[in-house]
């Protein structure tokens, strides 16, 4: 099933890139800068205590951000072979919010794996833990549900349409330290008005906020990669 879903989000991927046109700024600075942690993204451990009932309706920041940790037991994960870490492959539980552990087996979760919170996925919040560094290819492309995303502060790169057509995707927090962000990434997020963009970024390939339009706001350091490829794309940008 996961190969099937992983073909129909390869399809979109390909229309929406022939779409881009020569409008694209491709900037592949390839330097890291050292990490730093914002006050805007304080620590995402999340309180221990357990049985909260799975929220109805359309979720909150605060929602996500209260939500306890969700159980290992509810995902399908396996060994991330680059970190040797554990990367998450699917979410089995029945939850609306989820909270991805740090630890799995007394391993760090390092990766979100491709497709894997992608279409047919009914999570609509999700809190990433600070030891993940990727959130990989087509993450959570095509989810129709997915409402509020946030990062934890280890994330370093944003793979490609990892968020392409989250319909209802209105609230998403990036991380300071993250570095690379990936073609399509945010293509479609029609909901999501305004993206503040951290100035640890120095990769922005193509066109990550393709079909957003003047609707959307980049928020970024003026100067910034951010700046160039927004309006680059033909979004507003503004300074912070």
């Amino acid at each position: 099933m996961k190969k099937f879903l992983a073909s129909i989000l390869v399809i979109c991927l390909m229309v929406s890139v022939a779409a881009c046109g020569k409008g694209n700024t491709d900037v592949t600075e390839k330097n890291e800068p050292e990490t730093t942690v914002s006050a805007q993204n304080e620590t995402t451990e999340a309180p221990k205590e357990t049985g909260k009932p799975a929220s109805t309706g359309s979720v909150s920041l605060k929602d996500v951000m209260d939500h306890p940790v969700t159980p290992a037991e509810d995902f399908e994960y396996e060994e991330d072979e680059e970190t040797g870490g554990i990367g998450i492959i699917d979410y089995q539980g029945n939850d609306d919010i989820v909270v991805i552990p740090d630890t799995i087996d007394g391993k760090p979760v390092t990766l979100v794996e491709k497709y894997s919170f992608n279409f047919g996925s009914t999570i609509k919040g999700i809190r990433i833990s600070d030891n993940v560094k990727v959130v990989d290819e087509g993450a959570f492309g095509l989810n129709d549900n997915v409402e509020v995303v946030v990062f934890g502060t280890g994330v370093t790169k944003v793979g490609s349409s990892a968020f392409q057509d989250c319909v209802k995707l209105h609230t998403l927090i990036l991380n300071d330290g993250l570095t690379s962000i990936d073609n399509l990434a945010f293509s479609g997020c029609v909901a999501l008005k305004e993206l503040e963009i951290p100035d640890s970024v120095t990769e922005l390939i193509n066109s990550p906020f393709f079909g957003l339009g003047k609707g959307f706001t980049v928020i970024g350091a003026a100067g910034s990669v951010a700046e160039e490829v927004a309006l680059g794309n033909e979004v507003s940008f503004r300074a912070k």
